[in-house]
């Protein structure tokens, strides 16, 4: 399989065109400081094609000296360095959004402005295989569906890269052993309120005293769910629900064939608003399609499914479809 240096050059290899600008994120972590060197020490990444991208989510009172970590870092090893701060508690108090989710989207949205401004061509997360077994457990374990089991990309949206998302977290912690390299501590990692850090902490490791390969076996059942979706895709082609001006449209024909039912559902909206769509929402929508004209429901995200016309209708309650919508209903 090759150590970690040949696997993150494969991955980058793999998805980047020679000479691309590549973005770094590097929270002053572990993860992100072995991502950061390794991306320092590939011998075909040219350094002025290197930026480091370091966001201050601001719920941390120590949030501003990982930054400046990160600066000096990037100063003795002659690297732009581009600092953001976003203030996520209040972003998440007005979305009513959870800090993780909050942050998340935030750390999103500016790498997507750095594509789009042409300051990077890619952008590089620190996301590995332990990251991606645990996003996959805390999926089942809320009641996903196929897509929930697919785990993270690779490759995301096009621009979005994991080149560390087949390597181990305990090869990440030998790589910064063995070669020195500073990193900060985040106290909030071991706050097992978040979500994450009480299946990292507490769930997976008990799992894994008596299943050792549990982290392997969670990943292995994404590809397999990958499989069975291309399969599910591949015979629905075609056959996709309509989009226009953000309103997403399933003919309620689709919903007929239960095995199918899920799928178009899933398919029909964008990539980050079905990940949030658990069996139950599912289950809900489907089942609209025996209840009166103008029925809805609530979804995740501040979305929104209403029958109409022989279809579904699925849309943001920020769209102006919305008031059409609650005129009728």
């Amino acid at each position: 399989m090759g150590d970690i240096r040949e696997r993150f050059e494969k991955n980058i290899k793999a998805h980047t065109k020679p000479n691309e600008k590549l973005a770094v994120a590097v929270s002053g972590g572990a993860d992100s400081m072995c991502l950061l060197s390794l991306a320092l020490n590939a011998p075909f990444i040219k350094k002025q094609n290197l930026r480091v991208v370091s966001v201050d989510h601001q719920i941390r009172a120590e949030s501003a000296h990982d930054v400046q970590f990160v600066q000096e870092f990037c100063l003795r090893h002659g690297v732009t360095f581009l600092p953001y701060a976003v203030n996520v508690p209040a972003l998440a108090k007005k979305s009513g959004a959870s800090l993780e989710t909050a942050a998340r989207e935030a750390r999103k949205k500016i790498f997507a402005l750095l594509v789009a401004e042409k300051t990077a061509d890619k952008v590089l997360t620190a996301h590995h295989a332990s990251d991606n077994a645990e996003s996959i457990f805390m999926h089942l374990l809320r009641g996903c569906g196929l897509q929930g089991l697919c785990g993270m990309e690779m490759l995301h949206e096009g621009f979005l890269l994991r080149p560390l998302l087949d390597v181990q977290k305990d090869e990440i912690v030998r790589y910064i052993s063995q070669n020195e390299l500073p990193f900060t501590q985040d106290e909030t990692n071991t706050d097992n309120t978040y979500t994450r850090n009480f299946i990292r902490n507490e769930i997976l490791p008990r799992i894994k005293q008596r299943y050792t390969g549990a982290e392997n076996a969670l990943i292995n059942l994404s590809q397999d769910a990958r499989t069975a979706l291309a399969f599910i895709d591949a015979g629905a082609a075609g056959q996709h629900s309509a989009v226009q001006d953000g309103v997403y449209t399933v003919s309620l024909d689709k919903l007929k064939n239960p095995a199918a039912a899920a799928r178009h559902i899933t398919h029909a909206l964008p990539p980050h608003i079905a990940r949030l769509l658990q069996r139950k929402h599912i289950e809900l929508i489907i089942a609209l399609q025996f209840a009166d004209e103008h029925a809805g429901i609530d979804l995740p995200a501040k979305f929104r499914a209403v029958k109409q016309a022989g279809s579904i209708v699925l849309f943001s309650k920020s769209n102006k479809f919305s008031k059409t919508e609650k005129q009728k209903s």
